[in-house]
């Protein structure tokens, strides 16, 4: 294992995150962006119920398991970089297993309150890891990740129904106040945030004249 790759895995265990800049090459993005305008005009029109989901505007808000209907999907779910970085993460062998696309438009991408994504996938023990690369350049204007730093210490957390699958809100401040700050993560345009499914994290609204994408890889 190299410097760098024990560096990274080490703030993964410790922080429950870690970034990595640059992680896709502008050629690498570009040529995905030509592949998701591709899948949304001619694709998304016929995925199965539960698999594209739209903001109340009309503009696309989420695409789940593209993989399950497109070849370059399920190969970049193989991406030799990511599985390598995740497995020094995790200390073990991995294979991804689903990816999803998450759309905020300008000035009507809605919130995601704060969760953890092994509430959703339920890994048992919940050892998962996530891959968060960034599509567009992302800040806090427009809606980039928050997380709790090392909130994947205290464990599972109970989920509700309310705005969406959620940690309840108080339930997050309590956290907040016991030595888990939120924590931005801005990123450029093919920067990558690796997480551990434990890790409460959350997205706010974009309310900038700027689109916000994510591909996202559990």
């Amino acid at each position: 294992m190299s410097q760098e790759t024990t560096l990274i895995s080490g703030h993964f265990r410790q922080d429950g995150f870690v970034l990595i800049e640059k992680f896709l090459s502008s050629e690498e993005v570009d040529d995905l962006d030509r592949q998701l305008e591709r899948f949304i005009r001619v694709l998304v029109p016929h995925v199965a119920e539960g698999h594209a989901f739209f903001e109340s505007s009309g503009a696309i808000k989420h695409i789940s398991c593209p993989e399950i209907y497109d070849d370059y999907f399920k190969q970049f779910m193989t991406r030799a970089d990511t599985l390598r970085i995740v497995a020094a993460c995790l200390g073990q062998p991995v294979k991804a297993t689903a990816s999803e696309v998450f759309y905020k438009s300008a000035h009507v991408g809605s919130a995601a309150p704060y969760h953890q994504d092994n509430a959703y996938i339920h890994l048992a023990p919940a050892e998962g890891a996530v891959v968060w690369i960034a599509l567009d350049d992302v800040d806090v204007k427009n809606g980039c990740m928050h997380v709790l730093d090392r909130g994947h210490q205290p464990g599972p957390q109970n989920h509700f129904d309310r705005r969406d699958w959620q940690i309840c809100d108080t339930n997050i401040e309590e956290l907040h106040r016991s030595n888990h700050p939120v924590v931005a993560i801005p990123l450029r345009r093919g920067g990558c945030l690796f997480f551990k499914g434990l890790l409460p994290h959350g997205t706010p609204a974009n309310r900038s004249n700027r689109r916000r994408r994510a591909l996202q890889y559990h």
